[in-house]
């Protein structure tokens, strides 16, 4: 049930470390490359767009293009998927001119968002960046359980360097560190009233409901005569515990006797979900179930019903998540504004098509 990690580890680690460093817009790199940047009457030739007096090249939007494409392969890659047609043929086109026109949906984000800070004042310490950078590098490798080694090996396998990751980690960090204080500076304190908090509970009770969940442990092995054997020393009254760290084939469960932790419906696969759910008093053991990964038995350790919380019971998440979703509207509605009022030229006729395409479908076809 576990396995799924295990053999897309390397996809896995890389497809997140790559998102991690894009940040979501596939940036990383272009300030550093220079590409990113107010330009000279000389550069006026390749440009991509023009945001305010910035000029982004045509070198970075292929540069944030590709950025994206690997990340869009990489994730492919975690579920064994072949990428090898992904950019082939009518299809392939039309994703790679949606990637082309993301990318410079982001660079111009970036060019306003820069703007916007040195408008406003707002700076960086070299030992903000610093301190930074090395929290979330740490934390890269004890999340993943690198060494700093197996990190580098990780990213030549993908074509990169532990410096140039470096450099990109940092230049990152310099990024989310400014964005984080244009941010704090745009919305400002967001102190809730109760009656907000309320009528932010009631809108969004879904959120807050409490689904049934059930604790199981069990024990994976890959035939069925081995089920068959261990499920006998079960009602012979062996302890499951113990049979779950000898007999087992899951890695993640089989030292913990097998146990799965609390879960809901809809985590697991259908035919272990309907055994495990359908068991009814803490200890009952299933009967032997077939999945994909083999046949499992199942024992009940705890059960909790469906709950529908008041606000006072969840009041602390209540007031966290309403901040967060303020937070993100203000700076929503504030960016919308400082865009809207841009003075934004595209110098791609098909990327501009496609855009305008995306807010009006007249415009885009005249386009």
């Amino acid at each position: 049930m576990y396995k799924f990690f295990s053999r897309y580890r390397k996809g896995i680690i890389w497809a997140i470390v790559l998102a991690f460093l894009l940040g979501g817009v596939g940036l990383f790199g272009l300030n550093q490359a220079g590409v990113l940047r107010r330009s000279n009457p000389e550069e006026e030739a390749g440009l991509a767009a023009i945001v305010n007096g910035t000029k982004i090249t045509r070198q970075a939007l292929a540069q944030a293009t590709d950025n994206l494409r690997k990340q869009y392969e990489n994730y492919y890659r975690q579920f064994g998927q072949d990428t090898s047609t992904l950019f082939v043929g009518a299809h392939g086109a039309l994703l790679n001119l949606e990637l082309e026109a993301q990318a410079l949906q982001n660079l111009i984000q970036e060019a306003i968002l820069a703007q916007q800070a040195k408008k406003l004042h707002i700076s960086v310490s070299k030992r903000e960046i610093e301190d930074a950078y090395n929290k979330q590098y740490n934390d890269i490798l004890q999340r993943y359980n690198l060494t700093e080694d197996q990190l580098a090996s990780i990213l030549q396998a993908q074509g990169q360097t532990l410096e140039g990751f470096k450099a990109q980690l940092r230049e990152s960090v310099t990024r989310q560190l400014r964005n984080e204080k244009l941010r704090e500076k745009v919305v400002g304190q967001i102190d809730p009233t109760d009656d907000e908090l309320q009528a932010y509970f009631e809108k969004n009770i879904a959120k807050y409901d409490q689904p049934e969940q059930i604790r199981a442990s069990h024990i994976l092995v890959k035939d069925e005569e081995t089920a068959k054997e261990v499920l006998e020393k079960l009602k012979s009254g062996a302890d499951f515990a113990e049979l779950a760290k000898e007999y087992s084939q899951d890695p993640g469960t089989k030292d913990k006797g097998g146990d799965l932790g609390w879960f809901s419906r809809g985590r697991m696969v259908k035919e272990f979900e309907d055994a495990a759910f359908a068991l009814k008093n803490v200890g009952d053991i299933s009967d032997i179930v077939k999945t994909s990964y083999g046949y499992h038995i199942i024992k009940l350790t705890g059960r909790k019903p469906h709950h529908t919380p008041t606000l006072d019971e969840v009041k602390d998440q209540v007031r966290e998540d309403y901040i967060k979703d303020e937070t993100n509207k203000r700076f929503s509605d504030w960016y919308k504004t400082v865009h809207d009022q841009a003075d934004i030229v595209i110098k791609l006729p098909e990327v501009e098509a496609y855009l305008t395409e995306q807010q009006d479908l007249d415009k885009g076809i005249a386009a």
